[in-house]
């Protein structure tokens, strides 16, 4: 995956709508030009998360007219290199493929709505929980592990708080506990 803009190579401006995001490109030999030129300045000696700049001629049968016969420079970023491998043919009956589809995609809905519901859980505690949390959080150093380290300390020093309170040992059971106890549905958009 890169990123990447075409810049000038008369006036060095960035080309209007040519800058590009996370773009996938299969690095192979049989490009055509500009491309394979692009494909060779990646090739050699780039990394995941370093950036080159070279320069690249449109070919005169290039199917952008603005870009026929241009010199240009590409400014790259790349994201990530990856290893393309062939996946292979699932033989199994459709109907099996498709009720493991199915039950695949439920648990994830499953699991974003879970999640969900922690979050509100969560936040609504935080807001309105009495256990003291203040004292623990300021022993803790802000500025060592940031502001969501802290709520997260928080958040524990409530779990726990519940589970003394519920007779709960297990730390994640308490959320569990939670889940239960929540008299708000959650449903999918």
């Amino acid at each position: 995956l890169y990123s990447m803009k075409l810049m000038s190579t008369e006036t060095g401006a960035e080309m209007k709508g040519t800058k590009a995001n996370m773009y996938e490109l299969e690095l192979k030999e049989d490009h055509k030009e500009p491309w394979s030129t692009f494909t060779k300045n990646i090739a050699v000696g780039m990394g995941q998360d370093e950036m080159k700049s070279f320069v690249v001629t449109f070919p005169e049968d290039y199917a952008v007219p603005a870009l026929v016969g241009k010199q240009v420079r590409f400014e790259t970023y790349v994201k990530m290199i990856m290893n393309k491998v062939p996946k292979d043919a699932d033989t199994r009956p459709e109907d099996v493929q498709r009720k493991e589809a199915v039950a695949s995609l439920e648990a994830d809905m499953q699991r974003s709505n879970l999640d969900k519901i922690d979050q509100a859980i969560r936040l609504e505690l935080m807001k309105t929980c009495v256990a003291d949390t203040t004292k623990a959080t300021e022993a803790v150093s802000w500025a060592k592990f940031g502001e969501k380290s802290t709520l997260d300390l928080q958040w524990q020093i409530i779990k726990e708080a519940i589970g003394r309170e519920e007779g709960i040992a297990d730390i994640d059971a308490i959320e569990e506990f939670l889940r239960d106890k929540n008299t708000v549905n959650w449903v999918s958009p």
